[in-house]
């Protein structure tokens, strides 16, 4: 239902008291204030005092959140004996980690325990999920969890409550897995899950009431609509396009940046104004333009202001009322930013997205600059969360009674944002856009076993309501109906995982195979696991890294101007391993020079002067491009376990530890896993001549403290810091051999043990064992942590040929610490008349108390950020 606008302020009669919940402890979640403004009144007795699922939706601002802690705090007063979880999901890590902050404070005192669980969460820390009782986590992360049924089903059973925010991000390309997850809790609902949505005012909130249905007495869910005239400030709200004519986007950019003063003229009204910007130097470069305009023409007089700044461009600023706010500058920059504005000393500031979430600072007028956002190497749009979130800072309540928000677009968008702003976008579903992924993961979990059951699925989706509502927007076919369409797009999409041989239908039962299951535990795209599992055998180590940098999850990087002049003269820079030859042309080159700029420690100081800016977004960069690289690794050597390709796993290992590790084993950037060696130190090091862990080692102490310019006993710490380095060390002695008519049997005393001082026990090092014939077949992979191996490890390995085979390969690596290795070689004198004609030899062995690998490093990167 939409509820009329109220006619009294919160403190009057109608709005309800806090007193009204039973218990102090209940009331003191509300601690400072006497009664619930309008939205929350309205919603109490829905979220107090019902079990039923629930929809809001609302003006951005309105109080939405207090109606999730009402339902929480209906649970503590139904459940306080009881073991049980809530899980709050948002599409942002900044609206996960406001969230986490606030309610770990208000909900303490109820023994409830909070866990982020995000991008961000180290997957070794992922025990805090099974004893928190409030989880706090972003949609992907949540379907990482999830789409694990055997390992979280006890988990996920426990959940009592499901609180969804911002569940307009449906319309979003991430919609997909949000909708999903929403589909997987909705089939547990039957069982005792309680959901609440809220969302940004959309015109279809009953499809969403509709989807998520009342519980488990069946019926449309309880659905709340607030109109605009809930806001606590009236909003105007004004999209401005612009032509953009020949202009790129950059140069788009820079274009809008010089607009920005003109729309501060016209409805600033000499008020302060926020202006949104997409990076960091987008954001100086239009503060700059701003102050410009104002020298020219003077809007507000010249504030006093006794302040100093470390930035010289912001202390520039300042003084005239303008200032930027951004991740770059310090702490004490950025709080003194803060504070001058909310003292409305600052007329104009210009800020990146830091403040539109968790920052509350009162401006009249929200300028949104360019609704195209630079992220990960591409122009993108942002999202309809992050713009309702901008121009949901417009207006001050304590100060005024109106405030305005301003969208400065291209023409061709000015209608969709429009739309946006004024709540009447539909919202739509995105699901059918990522089916087969998604497919496969429930059939993963066993969610789906049959065709039927596939179809079935379907019938949860909110696409499902959307494709009764809207049709043609789904482009379904003259004379189909939405059950003939649904039936043909699961037929479609389960043909298709059955020929690429991630499913296997027997007898109609649809089972994930190993493929199937790594694809879905690495959260990887169709494109980019066929990518990976298609190189060849044997395939170099410039093959894996190429087939890796054509990988789709870095697709929304870009090629932009003055990007192929760099990488042009970086690929002749001294230190790539892997050149490339002839000119750059594609986006993967970018990603294949960018990712091996820190392993080889190539000097990039002579681009960093031609090309300044192209190198700051390369640099920003490296983190998102070395995460995902990892991640593809990891999978790559799960898919080739399965194809027993050792030269593949062995050269993925290397490339993984170099990746983590920060340089190639053969370059001196090895000196650099010593604590106190940066890059100053480095290049001192080198200069003398001192280029490998042997040659420091065996430096003499007064020698090094000469380079350094230090005193005694500096060179000896040095050394000994370098000593104590962690290593392993391997060693292999066949214990036994029989020649049978089907092969060669061999037995292997192999002992692993390692040397790791107690500093670098705070991290848990990784190790991997292969074995392994000399044509690359792999006999035995194993992996362990390294302090398992502090007293040695001994195994008995049994290995059976079938083919002849002169010599076998023994290896043992850490996964990020560089150098950290061991390898041995064991030859064979057996006739090769011994050997049954056979084409490749089984594989033999026994765990010996190890972890298993297939299926232990994905859940090891079950919860790594891949966006």
């Amino acid at each position: 239902m939409t509820l009329p606008g109220p006619n009294l302020p919160d403190s009057a009669a109608g709005a309800v008291s806090v007193a009204t919940l039973p218990t102090r402890e209940l009331q003191s979640v509300f601690a400072g204030y006497r009664c619930f403004n309008a939205v929350q009144s309205a919603s109490f007795q829905a979220a107090f005092a019902t079990d039923s699922n629930l929809v809001l939706s609302a003006p951005t601002g309105s109080g939405k959140t207090a109606v999730l802690e009402l339902a929480i705090c209906r649970l503590l007063h139904q459940n306080l004996s009881k073991s049980f979880k809530l899980v709050y999901v948002a599409p942002t890590k900044s609206l996960c980690r406001e969230r986490a902050k606030d309610w770990s404070s208000k909900f303490s005192a109820f023994g409830l325990t909070c866990a982020e669980v995000t991008g961000d969460t180290d997957a070794r820390n992922m025990h805090q999920v099974k004893t928190a009782d409030i989880i706090i986590t972003t949609p992907e992360k949540w379907d990482s969890v999830t789409r694990r049924w055997n390992d979280s089903q006890r988990l996920v059973q426990m959940v009592k409550l499901f609180m969804v925010d911002e569940v307009h991000s449906l319309n979003s390309s991430r919609g997909a897995t949000l909708e999903v997850v929403m589909t997987r809790m909705k089939q547990m609902a039957r069982v005792g899950v309680r959901m609440i949505a809220l969302s940004a005012t959309v015109p279809n909130l009953e499809d969403l009431a509709r989807w998520l249905g009342k519980g488990h007495d069946g019926g449309l869910a309880l659905q709340l609509k607030f109109g605009e005239n809930y806001r606590p400030v009236a909003l105007e709200r004004v999209v401005y396009g612009f032509e953009m004519g020949r202009m790129n986007k950059f140069a788009f950019d820079s274009f809008l940046a010089k607009q920005v003063y003109g729309v501060v003229a016209k409805h600033g009204k000499g008020k302060p104004s926020i202006i949104f910007c997409s990076t960091r130097q987008d954001c100086q470069n239009t503060a700059k333009a701003v102050l410009q305009a104002y020298e020219t023409q003077p809007m507000w007089s010249r504030p006093s202001i006794d302040a100093v700044f470390a930035d010289k461009a912001l202390m520039q600023m300042v003084p005239a009322g303008v200032a930027f706010h951004h991740a770059g500058l310090s702490l004490a920059d950025r709080n003194m930013v803060e504070k001058l504005f909310r003292q409305n000393v600052l007329n104009v500031l210009v800020s990146t997205s830091t403040l539109a979430v968790g920052v509350n600072l009162p401006a009249h007028l929200v300028v949104l600059k360019n609704t195209l956002v630079y992220s990960h190497g591409a122009f993108e749009e942002y999202s309809d969360l992050d713009v309702l979130q901008m121009i949901g800072r417009a207006g001050r309540p304590q100060f005024d009674t109106t405030g305005c928000a301003v969208i400065m677009t291209g023409n061709e968008k000015k209608r969709t944002y429009e739309l946006m702003i004024s709540g009447t976008e539909v919202l739509e579903s995105h699901l059918h856009l990522a089916l087969l992924e998604h497919f496969n993961a429930e059939i993963c979990s066993g969610t789906i076993s049959t065709v039927q059951q596939s179809i079935e699925w379907l019938k949860e989706t909110f696409l499902y309501v959307r494709m009764q509502q809207n049709p043609a927007h789904y482009r379904l076919q003259e004379g189909h109906g939405v059950e003939e369409t649904l039936k043909q797009m699961s037929e479609m999409n389960v043909a298709l995982l059955e020929q690429k041989k991630l499913v296997d239908n027997i007898d109609g039962k649809l089972i994930s195979t190993p493929k199937g299951k790594i694809m879905a535990n690495y959260y990887l795209c169709f494109s980019s696991f066929e990518n990976l599992d298609s190189l060849p055998t044997g395939a170099s180590e410039s093959d894996i890294l190429t087939a890796l940098c054509k990988a789709d999850e870095f697709s929304k990087m870009s090629l932009r101007p003055g990007d192929k002049g760099m990488l042009n003269i970086m690929k002749t820079l001294p230190g790539l391993r892997f050149p490339i030859v002839g000119k750059i042309e594609h986006l993967w080159q970018k990603v294949f020079l960018a990712v091996q700029i820190t392993p080889g420690s190539v000097d990039v100081s002579v681009l960093k002067a031609s090309h300044p800016r192209n190198m700051t977004e390369l640099f920003v960069h490296e983190s998102f491009i070395r995460q995902h690289m990892l991640r593809l690794l990891s999978c790559l050597i799960d898919c080739k376990l399965l194809d027993k390709d050792a030269t593949i796993i062995n050269r993925a290992l290397e490339l993984r530890q170099a990746i983590a590790g920060k340089c190639w084993k053969t370059s001196a950037g090895v000196l650099k896993q010593i604590r106190g060696i940066g890059d100053g130190s480095l290049k001192t090091l080198v200069n003398a001549g001192i280029t490998t862990l042997p040659k420091l080692i065996q430096s003499d102490a007064r020698e090094l403290e000469r380079l350094f310019k230090r005193h005694p006993p500096f060179g000896n710490k040095l050394i000994k810091d370098a000593e104590s380095l962690p290593s392993l060390s391997l060693s292999i002695r066949l214990s036994g051999q029989a020649v049978k008519p089907d092969g060669v049997h061999l037995q292997f005393d192999v002992r692993l043990s390692a040397l790791c001082p107690t500093e670098w026990r705070a991290d848990q090092h990784l190790v991997n064992f292969t074995a392994y014939t000399a044509n690359g077949l792999l006999l035995d992979f194993r992996r362990q942590k390294m302090d398992k191996l502090l007293g040695g490890k001994q195994i008995l390995l049994d290995v059976h040929l079938m083919k002849h085979c002169s010599n076998l390969g023994f290896l043992v690596i850490c996964e990020d610490l560089v150098s950290c290795e061991a390898r041995s070689s064991f030859v064979l004198e057996i006739s090769a008349a011994d050997y049954p004609e056979q084409n490749e030899p089984a594989r033999d062995s026994s765990s010996d108390g190890w972890l298993e690998v297939i299926g232990m490093l994905s859940a090891m990167w079950a919860f790594a950020d891949f966006r």
